[in-house]
């Protein structure tokens, strides 16, 4: 593969072309020129065991530890720990000025002129656990309480309750679908049953405050001087409680979540400052001041339920009217199992 002028002579004569000899970009050593190689099989290869060697860096897990116990000894430097690497301790990487600067200094990464006024430690909230592992988030595509009279925030949506009422034959068999397609590949998350919901509100905007405290669990006084409705229990005697009026029924119109993961997602948070919220009695003993991340199970956008007949799958039957009361949790052996759960995946 010569050219035309160097046919029949001895190939040391033939000076300049090299083309379509090998896959090289080759220029003149004599006019100072440089060489230009193309990807071949070797320095493929050398570039790519370079290339996995840095990745496979980055992605060690000790070097992912190091760099996560290095943002928090840029926070908290006194608690630093610089001694050898053991099963007890790990040394973190090593920060650099311009990040210490970031911490001490923050500035907002698009607007500069914007001014840092206060800051909050990201810490769980384990007392406030539930006991399914983690909590519901429920959007409406529509204001569930439509008052054209009044278009200030209705307080009774705090304290609403959703009943399940059932399923359609075409959600269980979606679930019974998306159940098998887990089965075949776990790292599809498993599937979360869609259901039909009661919408439910107590009549009275007054009484919400008296739901709330009665609701809560670090109250010893949550019964005491409190509006309760009276209704009658099955023997017939008055009892304390809270009347619910059913709104209407909705149906699940999108869902997304996963129950085995219920931080990678979505969390929820809630900006806590002693200072701020010492009228608030939320625990027997004082929070700190923090910004604190509560477990998301799933996210749920409801819509209202279309009209007609549908075929439900052991549809139950329709409640008017909820009685409702608080009482002490029965068990905290779920919660701590969370908790635990939790640590074991952080350490």
């Amino acid at each position: 593969m010569r050219p035309p002028h160097a046919l029949g002579k001895a190939v040391a004569s033939a000076t300049g072309a090299t083309f379509l000899r090998r896959t090289e970009y080759v220029t003149s050593s004599t006019t100072g020129g440089s060489k230009f190689e193309s990807s071949n099989s070797s320095n493929t290869m050398r570039l790519r065991r370079k290339r996995k060697t840095v990745e496979a860096s980055l992605d060690d897990p000790t070097n992912i530890a190091r760099h996560i116990l290095k943002g928090f000894n840029i926070a908290y430097p006194a608690d630093a720990y610089n001694g050898q690497d053991n099963a007890e301790n790990l040394r973190a990487a090593e920060s650099t000025p311009e990040e210490r600067i970031a911490w001490n200094k923050p500035r907002h990464p698009r607007n500069p002129n914007l001014k840092l006024l206060d800051s909050y430690p990201l810490l769980p909230d384990w007392d406030a656990t539930p006991d399914t592992g983690g909590y519901m988030v429920f959007k409406f595509n529509a204001p569930p309480v439509n008052n054209p009279l009044d278009s200030s925030y209705d307080p009774r949506l705090d304290v609403a309750l959703l009943r399940p009422a059932g399923q359609t034959i075409q959600d269980q068999a979606k679930y019974l679908e998306d159940q098998e397609a887990h089965k075949l590949d776990p790292t599809v998350p498993p599937p979360i049953a869609r259901w039909q919901f009661e919408f439910f509100l107590p009549s009275d905007k007054n009484k919400v405050r008296g739901i709330k405290r009665n609701f809560t669990t670090y109250d010893p006084t949550n019964e005491d001087d409190i509006d309760f409705d009276i209704a009658e229990d099955d023997d017939g005697q008055p009892r304390k409680c809270f009347k619910y009026d059913n709104i209407r029924t909705y149906e699940t119109s999108q869902q997304v979540g996963d129950p085995s993961d219920t931080y990678g997602d979505a969390v929820a948070l809630a900006l806590h400052d002693p200072e701020k919220h010492e009228s608030e009695h939320l625990r027997d003993t004082k929070l700190q001041k923090a910004a604190y991340f509560y477990p998301i199970t799933q996210r749920t956008i409801l819509r209202p339920r279309r009209p007609g007949r549908l075929d439900m799958v052991e549809e139950q039957p329709k409640v008017d009217i909820i009685e409702a009361a608080g009482k002490d949790p029965e068990s905290m052996d779920r919660r701590e199992e969370f908790r635990k759960r939790a640590e074991a995946v952080e350490v």
